[in-house]
């Protein structure tokens, strides 16, 4: 009875391992199929992806393999960095640190690789901590953004290229405004003030009327003027940026009652480029104009600071301030470029433009720039950041 007993249970246990077996090499069949379907994938992926670990390619796939011109056995057990431009090391050490300190990571970032061939390829690199081989890894595409670059730069080209047309035009409208229309205005108001003279009994009855008619012309040629100062001003080629902002931000102090705090470090005697002195300009003209509209302020601060390379625009005030989002679909709604332009004319200029506000605590421009940019900024080398 013991001995049927035992064979029984025999029995029964091998069929639990025979099921267990089973069950073993159904997950095993399936997972073999899910990495080939997962290998089949990243083969048909346009990406450049490779697996690393221990600071060595693990896995490439074929895109890679013709973005770097290389087989891949030729790749395979290589350190990664040796693919990477030697002027870019600093970006992927720093990467490579988080990765090592970080139990998850997800980075993008720029770089340039090199081709066997010489060829330098820029890309974007995404990176995201994964499991392979039962090591703890970092998976890796990299896509290449030669052609978003280049068409990025024809586009900053075509815009620099409509930013300096408007000028020229403005230019041409400012000097008729000032040399035609207001001077022919000016010689209507002086023919107005001596019609009457020798015409006595006319003169006392018509007298009146004349000098409202003077009054409303003098209103037009300062109108005029204006519009001519706003378009082109005509200190910023005589007298250079410093002294045209000085004057602005008397004017502006003047006209509006808010006390305006200038000061320029630097930029004594030193020979600004036309194109870096008129962006700079408007980029003032539309701040100021956006404080006297918007900011609601009692005080305005200007600084204007040049310490090789670079050059500094910041303007600060103490009003209102306002909520980025907000503005940003107000912009859109409403279809207002004065923010987006300043942005455009810092990039033309190949620096850098920063807004700084809250609801309640004011807003803070900050603008920095080259002080001599290449002849043409748009070329000049494109910045990577980890």
């Amino acid at each position: 009875m013991s001995t049927a007993g035992d064979m029984a249970a025999c029995k029964a246990q091998a069929a639990r391992l025979e099921k267990e077996l089973a069950a073993m090499a159904a997950a095993h069949r399936r997972l073999q199929e899910s990495e080939a379907q997962y290998r089949h994938l990243t083969e048909l992926s346009k990406a450049g992806i490779c697996i690393i670990y221990d600071r060595v390619l693990r896995y490439v796939n074929s895109r890679l393999c013709q973005m770097l011109m290389h087989p891949r056995e030729a790749l395979l057990g290589r350190c990664f960095e040796e693919f990477v431009s030697g002027d870019q090391s600093a970006v992927v050490a720093a990467v490579r640190e988080r990765f090592d300190t970080q139990a998850q990571l997800e980075q993008c970032f720029e770089t340039v690789v090199v081709a066997a061939d010489g060829r330098r390829i820029e890309v974007e690199l995404n990176l995201t901590v994964t499991s392979f081989e039962g090591r703890r890894a970092a998976m890796v595409l990299l896509y290449d953004i030669g052609a978003r670059i280049r068409a990025e730069a024809r586009i900053r080209q075509l815009t620099q290229k409509l930013m300096r047309a408007q000028e020229k035009e403005r230019l041409n409208i400012s000097r008729h405004l000032h040399d035609q229309i207001a001077q022919d205005l000016s010689i209507l108001k002086i023919l107005c003030a001596t019609l009457l003279d020798g015409e006595i009994e006319a003169g006392a009855r018509l007298k009146p009327h004349m000098e409202k008619m003077a009054a409303q012309l003098q209103r037009a040629i300062d109108a005029v003027r204006a519009l001519a100062y706003d378009l082109r001003p005509p200190g910023l080629d005589q007298l250079g940026l410093e002294r045209t902002l000085l004057h602005d931000c008397q004017s502006f102090s003047a006209a509006n009652g808010i006390p305006v705090d200038f000061c320029a470090v630097g930029v004594q005697g030193l020979k600004l480029s036309a194109e870096l002195e008129i962006n700079l300009y408007r980029v003032f003209q539309e701040a100021l104009h956006n404080i006297r509209r918007h900011a609601k302020a009692t005080r305005v601060t200007v600084r204007l600071v040049a310490s090789a390379p670079y050059i500094v625009l910041r303007i600060q005030d103490n009003g209102c301030g306002f909520d980025p989002a907000e503005r940003l679909e107000a912009v859109r709604e409403q279809r207002r470029m004065g923010l987006q332009s300043m942005e455009e004319r810092a990039r033309l200029l190949g620096g850098r433009m920063r807004i700084t506000t809250r609801p309640g605590k004011g807003t803070r421009l900050y603008l920095e720039a080259p002080l001599f940019p290449s002849a043409d900024p748009l070329v000049q080398e494109r910045p990577v950041t980890p």
